[in-house]
């Protein structure tokens, strides 16, 4: 308990006053569903919905955290539309002299996503792995550019004052239970004034203000003790932290699944790392046809220790291809193909994506575009993995797999954004892969209905070591 009570009166805590509101939204830890937001009434807003949702769940987020960066949205990234994300991207749109009817067309997408993108380089802003406190977090490193030790993590401060982000870790062996932790840091103190304070069964906030000093303060409770960040800033630089806190409260995970030696190197000797990254060729996923072979992208050909449910495969490239020889179960329906339709074509993207450690089915819309010469490019948010995934059209016939992914695809708030990957039209791997064409133009599907088809045709092949 002294410990705690020596950090408080250090002044090293989180944001503020206004910031309360935020509870139940951008402060839930990693893991715990957000809290719903409250639908308004209106066709407006049901429009906006309709549209918002359409959307991957990809572009969702990285729509909200866009919104973040620009100052208009408050919430958790959590791909969920309500009213207060309904008023974030009307108050951009007015803002930028658009329509202000809640609904983003592509270009306004890519405007906001670009003046988003402007902010965070500004800040510097990089999600890192700290050493000292365990945990990972976002820190404007051009803003609180100066970093030295405590005893239990790391302080980031501005060089001429104006706010400090603190990290801590309160091992197990202390004692300190978060409940006392929690009744310490939220209690009253001359000078000091709570102004909003949540604790539940892992985790707790409290905000408040001393002197002309906002603060946020944010713990949970991991396997390895207390483990939590503080942000303090003068109310008079609001206007910047306000929106630099949200991002680095959004950041936070308290027990991150893995660190790599590099972001483990860069936070022990005090240098920020960047943006994580991960390959983009190391996982593919593979289109299982008849006779014991799989489907995949010609990268795949590369990998030199194949697997796929953990059992070691062979992989032989072939032209633009390549096929992974297995004994694998093939669905009822067989793999057929069709042409695309004319030179830019709404399709479904069916994919083993791997994030978070994991790998998991996921579908999402994208834009197939074939040049003049052939040449196909897929414009989508694909993720890590789905290299080889199966493009296919609002029939669900196959139209093309997707080609190689980047080397490194940077990741935000765990997702690759929407992207531009090459592709390979499925008719010039009718005759290598013995593919039958498909008869007539087929009946519209759902994405829902699609990935339903090919659940059970498409495996995910890891390649250990990349």
């Amino acid at each position: 308990m002294n410990r705690a009570r020596t950090r408080r009166d250090r002044g090293q805590g989180g944001i503020g006053a206004l910031m309360g509101f935020l509870i139940g939204a951008a402060v839930l830890p990693l893991g715990t569903p957000a809290l719903a937001q409250q639908p308004a009434a209106g066709e407006a807003l049901d429009a906006a919905r309709a549209a918002f949702e359409a959307l991957p769940e990809a572009d969702r987020k990285a729509i909200q955290d866009a919104l973040v960066w620009t100052g208009d949205y408050n919430g958790t990234l959590d791909g969920a539309f309500g009213k207060r994300s309904f008023d974030a991207i009307r108050a951009f749109e007015t803002r930028s002299r658009l329509t202000a009817d809640g609904i983003l067309t592509p270009a306004e997408r890519d405007a906001l996503l670009a003046a988003a993108q402007r902010q965070r380089d500004a800040a510097g802003f990089a999600v890192i792995d700290d050493r000292r406190s365990g945990i990972r977090i976002g820190v404007p490193q051009k803003v609180l550019a100066e970093r030295s030790d405590t005893p239990g993590g790391s302080l980031f401060r501005a060089r001429r004052g104006g706010g400090a982000l603190t990290t801590d870790l309160i091992p197990a062996a202390a004692g300190t239970g978060l409940k006392d932790l929690y009744a310490d840091l939220s209690a009253a103190a001359p000078g000091r004034r709570i102004t909003y304070k949540v604790l539940r069964d892992n985790w707790f906030v409290v905000t408040g203000e001393e002197g002309a000093e906002r603060f946020f303060t944010r713990f949970a409770a991991t396997a390895a003790g207390l483990r939590g960040f503080t942000m303090a800033y003068p109310a008079s630089a609001a206007a910047t932290f306000d929106r630099l806190t949200i991002a680095i409260t959004n950041s936070f995970e308290p027990e991150p699944e893995t660190v790599s030696a590099a972001t483990a190197t860069a936070g022990a000797g005090g240098a920020a790392s960047p943006a994580p990254t991960v390959s983009g060729g190391n996982a593919f996923t593979a289109i299982v046809l008849d006779g014991g072979r799989a489907l995949t992208s010609a990268a795949a050909g590369a990998c030199k220790a194949p697997t796929v449910g953990g059992k070691p495969v062979k992989i032989e490239a072939s032209g633009g291809a390549a096929f992974v020889e297995g004994a694998f179960a093939t669905g009822s329906a067989p793999v057929a193909w069709r042409r695309p339709e004319g030179t830019e074509q709404a399709v479904f993207i069916l994919g083993h994506a791997a994030t978070g450690g994991e790998r998991r089915l996921v579908a999402t819309p994208g834009v197939l575009k074939v040049a003049g010469d052939g040449a196909a490019r897929l414009a989508a948010p694909v993720q890590p993995g789905m290299a080889g995934a199966p493009v296919v059209d609002r029939s669900g016939a196959l139209v093309a797999i997707v080609g190689p992914l980047p080397q490194t695809m940077t990741l935000v708030a765990g997702i690759a954004l929407g992207t531009t990957v090459p592709a390979t039209i499925a008719a010039n791997l009718a005759d290598s892969a013995s593919l039958p064409e498909a008869d007539g133009t087929g009946e519209a599907t759902t994405l829902g209905a699609a990935a339903e088809v090919w659940r059970a045709r498409i495996v995910a092949v890891d390649c250990p070591g990349g």
